[in-house]
């Protein structure tokens, strides 16, 4: 999976517009202008913010789990 054109939070706390390239649920590239074959998912995040490593910190836990 590519997803394009975000404005990446990176390690200095800075946003950069940026290409993020997912493999197996990893990020495996963060830079600009990635390219892709046309069988990879592409995804268009222009006007979207991606903060790598967080997660939904508005999760209320299931199965009987607290995440709070």
């Amino acid at each position: 999976m590519i997803i394009k054109g975000a404005q990446v939070l990176n390690e200095d706390f800075e946003f950069m517009l940026s290409d993020l390239e997912i493999e197996d649920n990893i990020i495996k590239k963060v830079e600009n202008n990635i390219s892709f074959r046309e069988s990879d998912m592409v995804i268009d995040c222009s006007d979207f913010y991606v903060v790598p490593g967080f997660i939904d910190i508005h999760t209320h836990g299931a199965g009987n789990h607290d995440f709070m």
